[in-house]
């Protein structure tokens, strides 16, 4: 099927001959009709991703020729947005234009809207397009885009381990391998993602990737909240050169700009995408994680980090953490046989 945008320019009114009655799955809210999947909502772009990608989306394997149509709002950087994106889609798009031509909508409703919504929140609502970068985008598309497999030059320096560790469900434990250049410049070397769900399989886990790196004396920086605790004890244990963060810790700089850690250090992250000193693999989950990142001004005018709201961002904490300040959120740092980097 073609995936070219086209506009709907005309529509019908279709009176059913019989009672019609509206059906659903328990839990699930969708049923397979004919081999197209029907699911009840008020629109696509709200259902979580993770209800989409494991629920919806496999539901297409159940015949050859599933077809699966999606209606919605272009108000959410999420899978709507992609799906949007994606080529393999043919899709229609009705703007305020034509439902002021069809008579669907009034100038004059279009000018009080115009008047008391934001341009973006216009654009999104009534324009029918998406927002790139919203206001509270934490790290910019381009920034992003421009960090990918970007040629990092100079002498390495220093080795960082970010791992945020797995907290059950459908969480993972991911480790990032960043190097740091003597001008201060930062590029990905791998990225590792498991499920363990054993403390000490974890710390084995990560030990092993240290291991690789010793003769640069890495810094190991791990999510020491909750289960994250048990991992960087045991890594402790062992002597090696282990910091742990406390993302809700209170800043150890700008305390009146930052309401935590892990705002101070997300920010620290942003610096480095936004002047181009960062180069990250063409990681899918790393992009999309990065891109649904925002934040938000507490009462207090307290810079604040808000999560995606489908799934905790494993990826891009643990990036977040490779490249966290030296300082911020630490417990306690112990080396085996190295003396700590300055």
């Amino acid at each position: 099927m073609s995936s070219e945008n086209i506009i709907l320019t005309s529509k019908r009114l279709i009176t059913p001959p019989e009672e019609v009655y509206n059906i659903e799955v328990k839990d699930n809210h969708n049923y397979l009709a004919n081999g197209i999947l029907v699911h009840n909502c008020d629109e696509s772009a709200l259902i979580e991703d993770e209800v989409f990608r494991t629920k919806i989306m496999r539901m297409l394997g159940d015949s050859d020729d599933s077809k699966l149509i999606q209606i919605g709002n272009a108000i959410k950087m999420n899978h709507f947005r992609d799906s949007w994106n994606d080529p393999n889609y043919f899709k229609i798009k009705i703007s305020w234009e034509q439902c002021v031509k069809e008579g669907r909508l009034t100038q004059t409703f279009i000018d009080e809207q115009k008047y008391l919504l934001t341009p973006d929140e216009f654009k999104m609502w009534y324009s029918a397009e998406f927002v790139e970068n919203p206001e509270d985008t934490l790290i910019r598309n381009e920034w992003i885009q421009n960090a990918i497999n970007k040629k990092i030059e100079g002498k390495r320096e220093k080795i960082h381990i970010g791992a945020d560790i797995a907290s059950g469900g459908m969480d993972f434990t991911v480790v990032t391998v960043v190097e740091e250049t003597e001008e201060g410049k930062y590029k990905v070397l791998e990225i590792h993602k498991k499920d363990y769900a054993d403390t000490m399989k974890t710390a084995e886990f990560i030990i092993s990737i240290v291991e690789k790196y010793q003769d640069n004396s890495p810094i190991i920086k791990v999510d020491a909240c909750g289960v994250g605790k048990g991992v960087y004890d045991r890594i402790k244990e062992q002597k090696y050169n282990v910091k742990g963060i406390v993302g809700g810790s209170s800043p150890n700089r700008e305390t009146k700009r930052f309401l935590n850690v892990k705002a101070q250090n997300y920010f620290n992250l942003r610096r480095l995408f936004e002047e181009g000193i960062i180069s990250i693999p063409n990681n899918p989950e790393l992009y999309t994680q990065l891109r649904k990142m925002t934040y938000e001004k507490t009462i207090g005018d307290k810079i604040k980090i808000i999560d995606p709201e489908d799934k905790s961002p494993d990826f891009s904490d643990s990036l977040n953490l490779a490249v966290s300040e030296p300082s911020g959120g630490t417990i306690s740092v112990f080396t085996k046989g190295l003396s700590l980097p300055k």
